[in-house]
């Protein structure tokens, strides 16, 4: 089964995590055959270094399959690819073509932790490789002068390309996550009154920590038909801006208010006993009816009525949601301007 990536950060988890397991397999090949070759030649030192660090990218690869977010064993595995490559470049391989082999490696090295980490990398491995390539160490390989220069420079043309590529990926990815974020909320937002919509508070509802004493409130406005036919549509968008202006105004920022349709609101008040959330709703309820409309100089006062119930997980918000509009109805029946909370 596919799994679906919702966020950014999934997404870029996701490509770090085949990264990894891509370079997982390929190195695997590689390492391994030159490892054996340099232990069954006169490289015995370089074939155990291979080796060792073809047993430490298999065992990163079965941790970063594992495990939700790979940015810091990410930043693990550059750090030993970077080790890897200064390694090659000072031991020089198999007649110093070890320096060439360095290149795939600093390339993933950046593509892992992507331009930012990445910058940091690039420099380091470049100050570095060229202190140690013209630095007449004697523990470095003895490249020919005109052997450092290439080096040299192919090394810090290949670090500039792969971050001004990451840089321009990075940039071009936070566009369009932007976009899709706005089209997102677009989606997920009550275009009238701002706050969510029934699709809007479905989607954010699983996303919510529940703890006891979760309270469900559902709003609906009195007599809203008539305030359309007699004030028209205009004035009842007025008054539906309004009260989710005050129920906004009063409720936390944790808590999750919806247009559950027409002129209902949702409200999911948490980590709150249903006595205190009553006292909330009617607090709300009292601003709400001494708001005073104007039209057409005429002034106009509106009020609500409400329906309440408690639940303790996102499975019993169908349940609860049926109490509460049994309770709503009750409340229109006694005479509107109520709320029933049992």
């Amino acid at each position: 089964m596919v799994k679906v990536l919702n966020s950014p950060e999934q997404i870029e988890n996701h490509r770090k995590r085949l990264l990894i397991i891509t370079f997982a397999v390929l190195g695997s090949v590689f390492l391994s055959s030159f490892g054996i070759l340099s232990l069954l030649g006169d490289h015995f030192y370089l074939g155990v270094v291979l080796l060792f660090f073809l047993v430490t990218v298999i065992a990163i690869a079965v941790k970063a399959k594992n495990i939700e977010h790979v940015q810091r064993i990410s930043i693990f595995l550059s750090t030993i690819l970077f080790s890897l490559a200064i390694y090659l470049l000072v031991n020089g391989g198999n007649q110093g073509t070890g320096a060439y082999w360095t290149y795939p490696i600093v390339m993933l090295m950046i593509l892992l932790v992507g331009p930012k980490v990445g910058l940091a990398f690039t420099l380091a491995y470049s100050v570095l490789s060229a202190v140690l390539i013209f630095g007449n160490f004697e523990f470095v390989y003895n490249y020919p002068e005109v052997h450092k220069v290439r080096i040299s420079a192919a090394t810090v043309s290949l670090l500039v390309l792969i971050i001004a590529s990451e840089w321009i990926r990075f940039s071009s990815y936070s566009a369009i996550s932007a976009i899709s974020k706005a089209h997102q909320n677009l989606a997920n937002t009550d275009a009238l009154t701002k706050v969510l919509n029934r699709h809007g508070l479905q989607h954010a509802l699983p996303r919510k920590a529940f703890k006891q004493n979760t309270v469900i409130a559902l709003i609906d406005a009195d007599s809203f038909k008539s305030l359309n036919d007699n004030y028209g549509h205009d004035f009842g968008d007025q008054v539906l801006i309004t009260l989710a202006n005050i129920i906004r105004q009063n409720v936390k920022g944790a808590d999750l208010i919806a247009r559950w349709g027409g002129e209902e609101f949702l409200l999911i008040l948490f980590d709150t006993h249903l006595h205190d959330a009553e006292a909330l709703v009617e607090k709300i309820k009292y601003k709400f009816s001494s708001f005073t409309f104007i039209h057409k100089g005429e002034k106009i006062n509106c009020t609500f009525s409400a329906g309440m119930s408690n639940f303790e997980s996102a499975e019993e918000f169908e349940q609860s949601l049926k109490k509460a509009d049994e309770r709503l109805y009750k409340a229109k029946e006694a005479g509107r301007n109520i709320v029933l909370a049992t």
